[in-house]
C-alpha cells in the first residue's frame, strides 16, 4: 500500500510537471504567433515580440528561432549581445538539451539536487556561450559585460525560463557567477559540464537499482 500511495503522488507530480510544459508549449507557440518576424539568419527566424522580457532561443515543430524583448531595438549593443548569444545556443546544440533536461526534471521532480543540477547545466550552458563569442574577433569583455547588465536591468522583473527553451539567464546570482568567470576566463566548462553528467547518470543508475531491489523485496515478502 505505502508503494502505491508513493507511486500514486509521484503519478500526481508528473502530471502536474507535463502540465506545465504543455502550457508553456502552448504559450510559446501564442508569442510566435503574435511576434513579428525581423529576420532570417541560415535556418534559424529571429522574432520579435513584446510579450517576453528575456531573450530565448527555441527549437520546436521543426521551427529553430529565437525570440528577442521588443524593448531591444532601443538598445542596440545589448540587441547584439543577445542575438549573438541565442544563436551560439542553437549552435551548441543547447535547443535539444533542454528537452532531455525538462525529462529528467519530470522524472525527479521530488529531488532537489536534481533541480540543483538542472540549474547548474543552464549556467554551465550560458558559460560556454559566453567563453566563445568572447573568443572571437569583435567582442570584448566590457562591451559584452555592459549589454548582460542592460538586460538584466529589464529582464529581472521576470526571468522564468520557459520549458523546452533556452534562455539568456539574468538571476542576480547567476550574472555575479558569470561575471566573475568573465574575468577570469577559466576553460573548465566543458568537463564542468561532463562531470555533472556522469555525476547525474550515476545517482540515477544508482537510485533505479535501489528502486528495483526494493521492489523485489516487497514482492518476496507478498508472495
Amino acid at each position: 500500500r505505502l508503494a502505491l500511495a508513493l507511486c500514486a503522488v509521484w503519478l500526481l507530480g508528473l502530471a502536474w510537471h507535463m502540465t506545465r510544459v504543455v502550457r508553456d508549449f502552448f504559450l510559446l507557440q501564442t508569442w510566435r504567433r503574435r511576434a513579428v518576424r525581423l529576420k532570417r539568419i541560415g535556418a534559424v527566424e529571429i522574432f520579435v515580440s513584446s510579450e517576453c522580457t528575456t531573450p530565448f532561443s527555441f527549437r520546436v515543430l521543426g521551427c529553430w528561432g529565437v525570440m528577442l524583448p521588443l524593448y531591444l531595438l532601443e538598445n542596440r549593443e545589448a540587441m547584439r549581445v543577445a542575438l549573438a548569444h541565442e544563436l551560439q545556443h542553437h549552435r551548441q546544440g543547447d535547443t535539444l538539451w533542454v528537452y532531455l533536461l525538462e525529462v529528467v526534471r519530470a522524472m525527479f521532480y521530488v529531488n532537489p539536487v536534481v533541480r540543483i543540477w538542472i540549474e547548474e547545466i543552464h549556467e554551465a550552458h550560458e558559460w560556454a556561450c559566453d567563453q566563445t563569442l568572447l573568443g572571437r574577433r569583435g567582442w570584448t569583455i566590457n562591451h559584452y559585460g555592459q549589454g548582460l547588465c542592460d538586460l538584466a536591468a529589464t529582464a529581472l522583473t521576470d526571468s522564468r525560463r520557459l520549458a523546452g527553451t533556452a534562455s539568456l539567464s539574468v538571476s542576480a546570482r547567476a550574472l555575479k557567477r558569470r561575471f566573475l568567470m568573465l574575468r577570469t576566463r577559466s576553460s573548465k566548462s566543458a568537463s564542468w559540464l561532463i562531470a555533472l553528467s556522469l555525476v547525474l547518470a550515476g545517482w540515477t543508475s544508482t537510485a533505479a537499482a535501489t528502486w528495483a531491489a526494493k521492489s523485489s523485496v516487497a514482492d518476496k515478502r507478498i508472495t
